[in-house]
């Protein structure tokens, strides 16, 4: 099923970091598998329709598997806190009215800690490639920096302390 529809070059793909046994994968839509362990992963599921735009990047966080974020190309990012459930809620929580970027959402990181802290990052030779939501996407604040006008491939947080961020571009 998930190879019959619109997928990026390199569509991301997750395993739920609670359950090894759930696989997530974006495309047009977004899929979920709850036997990523067998020889051929079967049971595809479709938990979230095309918006028009293909997913990104997908995350769960650490402790919840309820809690999923996906990210798409055009910049839209929506959260679902029942991710478990047959058919989970997404809701958009990007807010393009507070200056998030309207455009390819390149990874989604939740605090290991706090799961209302999430950092998104996004392609582009712009500025302002990494933002941040401190209350699950209510509001969005750039943390940018000093960093140059260049696409962000990935954030990763540092357990040992969480204010402290490892970004890649």
């Amino acid at each position: 099923a998930v190879a019959n529809g619109t997928t990026n070059f390199i569509a991301p793909f997750i395993l739920d970091p609670n359950n090894s046994n759930t696989l997530l994968a974006g495309g047009a839509n977004l899929w979920r598998t709850t036997n990523a362990k067998g020889i051929i992963p079967l049971g595809w599921t479709n938990i979230k329709t095309s918006i028009g735009s293909n997913i990104s990047a997908i995350a769960v966080a650490k402790g919840n598997s309820d809690i999923v974020w996906v990210g798409h190309n055009n910049g839209n990012i929506y959260l679902s806190t029942n991710g478990t459930a047959v058919t989970p809620t997404f809701t958009q929580v990007d807010i393009n009215t507070v200056g998030v970027p309207n455009r390819r959402v390149t990874r989604l990181t939740v605090d290991p800690n706090n799961s209302n802290r999430v950092y998104a990052t996004f392609g582009g030779y712009t500025p302002d490639n990494v933002w941040r939501t401190d209350n699950a996407g209510a509001s969005w604040t750039s943390i940018t920096s000093n960093l140059p006008a260049a696409p962000v491939r990935s954030l990763v947080v540092w357990q040992g302390n969480t204010d402290y961020l490892y970004v890649g571009t």
